[in-house]
């Protein structure tokens, strides 16, 4: 029996809820722009851009791209009247703080060095004259100049133009990095034409490390080049793609290093324009991005996107590149939403979730066991209301099922509270579809199924509810203060 009761205590300890403190009544700053949820808008369609934008939300950026009115523009005045049309959609766009980031990528007709359209690259989309340079400098300082004047009158902050997208990879950039360099230092004199304090940066490689030359990285050789054109970048953007929320993000070191080696300022800002969840195997397709797995990666990388100093991020992307295959909804694509007709993944759930964090940042202590497994918190206040954000990605095989957490906000007495969850049983569409067509069950009722899938509900009095957390899963838990607590502690909105 004396041989038993370790093991029996030690259930027991195993069955008691992990206390998150949580310093309620200390709201200080805003959250910054690397710990808020973001989108990347490029290609998405009206409506999926509708539903992710309302009910306004907090979000941090915003990417949207030029690429459309490159590609399709005759010449330079068309180009301006077809970019004044997009710009104007902008001054509608209920975004609350949101930076934007704007991508300027696909070289137009009248500037490319290459005449004719040439073949088009299955994977980038562009075509061999869209990826080519250009040798009208003054050409390409006339489009910066109006690019900045049309996009930048229509939002109501400075926006971040990202020259060029993946230029590491030949299908999006046939020349070298010295030319790219070229090109856009020349983009940048016109920008600051119409704007002395424009933001131009880039170049958004696919990796930091990504090579073309052996021994090379794209993108220490684009920032010597950049030097040598004596040009300061106003950011260096890059993309992550990773299987596990905390990996990749250790580049924005490397790239510090690489702009202080280049006589750069180590501290330029940095914008991680694509970032995703993306399994070792697969070729891009990764059912579990679409899922619980997907949803708990986004909000779990949120701490270490901003523990490596990046200043901006925006998640690629919000709508599925490809539409469906044949009656099959979710197909592994890289969307928080599917093509029409539109169906919501749970990503899109947790990331709506994660966007109602407002007020005052509010420091959550997680214990060691709660970190070990995958647990992060977010919180903020505004008010009398308290939001905490919880989600856990725990991958290890022997992982609990369910992990227990109690909340112990000091500072702010309680008057009734409330739980948002997304797990694998609930607000997750994709698994319930796949489980509704696992069950026999038809494609169209299947849909049903997949749409009814919303997050769990709970609600309470004074007395906090415990989270159980499964092994991938994101909760909103909002605590409502009591009477003599309601006007305190409310931070900046």
């Amino acid at each position: 029996m004396r041989f038993l009761l370790p093991w029996v205590l030690g259930l027991l300890a195993a069955a008691e809820p992990l206390v998150l403190r949580c310093e309620a009544g200390r709201a200080g700053a805003p959250l910054p722009a690397a710990l808020r949820p973001s989108l990347m808008l490029s290609w998405a369609d009206a409506e999926a851009v509708r539903l992710a934008l309302h009910p306004p939300a907090a979000w941090g950026a915003l990417r949207a791209t030029v690429e459309t009115c490159l590609a399709d523009s005759r010449d330079a005045e068309d180009y301006r009247q077809r970019l004044a049309a997009a710009a104007a959609g902008l001054a509608g766009v209920q975004a609350g703080e949101a930076e934007l980031v704007v991508t300027v990528a696909r070289m137009p007709a009248w500037l490319s060095r290459r005449r004719g359209a040439g073949a088009r690259d299955p994977a980038s989309g562009f075509s061999a004259r869209e990826a080519a340079p250009s040798d009208d400098l003054a050409g390409l300082e006339r489009l910066g100049e109006d690019t900045v004047r049309l996009v930048g009158a229509r939002w109501g902050r400075r926006p971040w133009f990202e020259f060029w997208n993946e230029p590491d990879l030949e299908g999006f950039w046939s020349g070298d990095a010295a030319e790219l360099a070229r090109c856009h230092a020349a983009f940048a004199r016109g920008a600051r034409r119409a704007d002395p304090q424009a933001r131009v940066g880039g170049p958004g490689v696919s990796c930091v490390g990504s090579q073309r030359t052996l021994g090379q990285p794209f993108l220490r050789a684009w920032l010597r080049a950049l030097a040598a054109e004596r040009e300061t970048p106003a950011f260096v953007s890059w993309h992550n793609f990773a299987p596990t929320p905390g990996a990749g993000w250790d580049g924005a070191a490397q790239v510090r290093a690489w702009l202080a080696e280049a006589g750069l300022p180590a501290g330029t800002p940095q914008v991680v324009s694509e970032w995703n969840r993306w399994a070792a195997a697969g070729g891009g397709r990764d059912p579990a991005r679409e899922d619980a797995v997907g949803a708990a990666h986004l909000v779990a990388a949120l701490p270490a996107i901003a523990a490596a100093g990046i200043r901006l991020h925006t998640v690629a992307t919000l709508q599925d590149f490809a539409g469906w295959s044949g009656d099959a909804a979710f197909t592994g694509d890289f969307g928080l939403v599917t093509k029409p007709p539109l169906l919501a993944k749970a990503p899109f759930h947790a990331w709506r979730l994660a966007a109602r964090l407002e007020g005052g940042q509010v420091a959550v202590a997680c214990p060691p066991a709660a970190l070990r497994a995958g647990v992060v918190a977010l919180a903020a206040r505004a008010g009398g209301t308290l939001r905490v954000l919880l989600a856990r990605c725990d991958d290890r095989p022997a992982a609990e099922a369910g992990l227990a957490l109690r909340l112990e906000p000091a500072g702010m007495p309680a008057g009734s509270w409330s739980s948002e969850l997304v797990d694998g049983g609930h607000g997750d569409p994709a698994a319930a579809y796949r489980a509704a067509r696992q069950a026999g069950i038809a494609h169209g009722a299947a849909l049903a199924v997949a749409r009814a899938a919303s997050p769990a509900l709970r609600q309470g009095g004074a007395e906090l509810g415990d989270v159980t957390l499964g092994r991938h899963a994101v909760c909103l838990l909002t605590v409502q203060a009591g009477a003599s607590a309601a006007g305190g502690g409310g931070g900046a909105r």
